[in-house]
């Protein structure tokens, strides 16, 4: 209905609700224009313009219009409840609390205000409060979805599960398709671990309502909570792609980049917290990111904010800590940490924090306590592995499955006990680790069978992850066994990749073979201090007499081939099809130079010559101070002085190669 010069305000006014219910939000504010340019001060229409302003997502002129209309009519119920809703949009949730108590007030039996009373109170954390409205309004209307989802919420504030599920079950019986229902109820379901319950109330909920951005990223959560990263990232984009200012989208698709790719991350975290400067979590996240860019300053900034939010937010406390950690302060890190840890004593991260610290101090028997955190860091441990967890005592006649839990690196570390612990325990020890790793420790002492991750596993009567076996043989600093090699190389292998090395030279002019690589896994939480650019290795490449293999397999690889770099070694990393391919050429290498890697390792298993590259403040198994490893006796360590200082550390390579040292 277009209206025409010669209607009245009311029929005009009338022309312009049927446009605003049709959903013709432009036709309708036109005519509400029109006739408050004629009549500044038309109650209904300044307060139906401010209800069209709200539901367009303006709500700041919601406010405005819907108090002028109430300043002219006060009466009017339904008004106060629209005004509360404005406010409450707004994040004025104390005021909006008024406007619909006021609307009650004027109308007892207002269901509507009852439920968003409700709502409005559970969002202030007044529980009892927004318990004692719903229980008004389904006094009033047994039936009404809305508030039977509200009850569902407050039993589950309430600790009261089974009530929750019942409340959601039936509002869902009376509107199954009700999207807000089902993502609570999908909600509750994941907490309870029933995540494929909850996948399916997502869907039902997407199904009829596929623009519901709250859905697509509680179905992120439910894959992330499944392990199916990929899939929870494509549904957080898509969250964010229908609702570009969803701020716990946008801080969930952070988490998802935080590994990989930490600087895209922080600009998803930047998005949430400009949305909403008042999210502690976003701010402690983004300092995350930051710091694993090594952005110490802005880092500690946004710690900061988040405990001007949250003083006791141990996470954050930890997150001061790890800057102290990385200036080299270690032991004010270890200050802070126990202040974290005096907050909160369960904070896995401050634990892992004080862990790192004490072990890189050389404090291993208190190191190795707090070590034991990082089997619970990404989620808690199945009840099977903690009912079936070895806790170092004999298991005569018995299978005692180890299990890698970590990077290749640590793997390669702590295989060197495996031989201890089948003489201490008397039991038959089986190895499961990572499949590039499977051929290179098929033989190692004391396995009495290496299996690969996701190959099917044997009975076994105990298990035990790798990285707790120092702890539980009690190691320390001075009693590291470090009698290598305890990985050899296939020689089958070994001779296969002999011929396919450069030639060292002939008896006058003999040149060393040099092995290299120069970076790590880019999901490592330092990887961007610990990994170079191939370019920074340049000067090496310049030293006469040697003959330079490329190690670099994956990540990292394809920078032999770069403008400058390319024919000036040889790369046979590419070629590699695990890490027994690595070791078989290491056999044939004079010598091995990389950064902080799974290579150094391995070179350091087979006792082979290795030149470590480190950064100023390395991980915690290489300590803090001098050129030398408890752990690798064959390994020479070469540190930066400074933070980020590649290039005095190649200087000193370069040097030390010259010298012949």
């Amino acid at each position: 209905m277009t209206p025409t010069s010669d209607q009245t305000p009311a029929q005009s006014l009338a022309a312009a609700v049927d446009h605003h219910t049709a959903g013709r939000m432009a036709e309708a504010e036109a005519i509400y224009r029109r006739i408050l340019a004629g009549e500044p001060d038309n109650a209904d229409a300044l307060q139906l313009l401010g209800l069209l302003a709200h539901q367009c997502g303006n709500s700041a002129d919601a406010v405005q219009l819907i108090q002028r209309a109430i300043g002219l009519d006060d009466a009017q119920a339904a008004w106060h409840n629209n005004l509360g809703e404005a406010y409450r949009a707004l994040g004025k949730l104390q005021e909006a609390v008024l406007c619909y108590q006021r609307a009650l007030s004027l109308a007892a039996d207002f269901a509507d205000a009852y439920v968003n009373l409700g709502f409005t109170l559970m969002d202030l954390g007044r529980i009892g409060d927004a318990e004692a409205a719903v229980r008004q309004v389904l006094e009033i209307r047994p039936r009404m979805v809305p508030a039977l989802g509200l009850m569902g919420l407050v039993h589950r504030a309430r600790g009261r599960v089974d009530e929750a599920v019942a409340s959601f079950r039936q509002a869902l019986e009376l509107a199954p398709t009700d999207t807000s229902v089902l993502i609570n109820l999908g909600s509750l379901l994941q907490d309870l671990g029933q995540v494929a319950e909850a996948i399916a109330c997502y869907r039902t909920a997407l199904e009829t309502n596929p623009t519901s951005a709250a859905a697509c990223n509680n179905m992120g959560l439910a894959l992330t909570q499944l392990g199916l990263t990929e899939e929870a990232t494509r549904w957080f984009s898509h969250a964010i792609s229908l609702a570009p200012t969803f701020v716990e989208a946008l801080n969930n698709l952070g988490n998802m980049m935080l590994r990989t790719d930490p600087m895209v991350a922080a600009e998803f975290y930047r998005r949430a917290v400009a949305v909403k400067p008042d999210h502690v979590n976003a701010w402690f996240n983004l300092g995350e990111a930051l710091t694993r860019m090594s952005w110490l300053g802005e880092a500690e900034t946004c710690y900061k904010r988040a405990l001007g939010l949250d003083p006791r937010l141990a996470l954050a406390h930890a997150g001061l800590a790890n800057i102290r950690h990385y200036e080299r302060r270690v032991e004010d890190a270890l200050a802070i940490t126990e202040r974290a840890l005096a907050m909160d004593p369960g904070c896995l991260q401050a634990r892992w924090n004080r862990a790192r610290a004490l072990l890189l101090l050389g404090r291993y028997e208190d190191g190795w306590r707090d070590y034991e955190c990082r089997l619970d860091l990404d989620r808690p441990r199945p009840e099977e592995f903690l009912r079936t967890q070895w806790d170092g005592r004999p298991l005569p006649g018995g299978t005692l499955l180890l299990r890698a839990e970590q990077g290749l690196g640590d793997t390669l570390q702590f295989v060197r006990f495996v031989a201890t612990v089948a003489e201490r325990s008397g039991a038959r020890v089986v190895l499961e680790v990572q499949p590039p790793l499977g051929r290179c420790l098929g033989g190692l002492p004391g396995a009495a069978q290496v299996l690969v991750r996701g190959e099917p596993l044997p009975a076994f009567d105990a298990q035990c992850a790798l990285g707790s076996l120092p702890g539980l043989l009690g190691v320390t600093l001075d009693t590291v066994p470090a009698s290598v090699p305890y990985v050899v190389p296939d020689p089958g292998l070994v001779d296969h990749w002999r011929d396919r090395l450069p030639d060292a030279g002939g008896a006058g002019s003999p040149r060393r073979r040099i092995g290299l690589a120069w970076a790590g896994n880019p999901g490592h939480a330092q990887d961007l201090s610990r990994s170079m650019a191939l370019s920074q290795l340049a000067p090496l490449l310049e030293v006469p007499g040697l003959h330079i293999v490329s190690l670099q397999k994956g990540p990292g690889a394809e920078q032999a081939h770069a403008d400058g770099l390319a024919g000036r070694l040889t790369p046979l990393g590419e070629a590699f099809t695990d890490l027994a391919d690595t070791a078989a050429v290491m056999a044939s290498l004079d010598l091995v130079i990389t950064v902080d890697t799974a290579v150094a390792h391995l070179a350091g298993a087979l006792g082979r010559p290795v030149w470590v590259l480190l950064s100023h403040v390395p991980d915690w198994r290489w300590g803090l101070e001098g050129d030398r490893s408890p752990w690798y006796p064959s390994a020479r360590l070469f540190r930066q002085p400074t933070a980020g200082d590649w290039t005095t550390v190649v200087e000193e390579v370069v040097a030390a190669l010259k010298s012949g040292q």
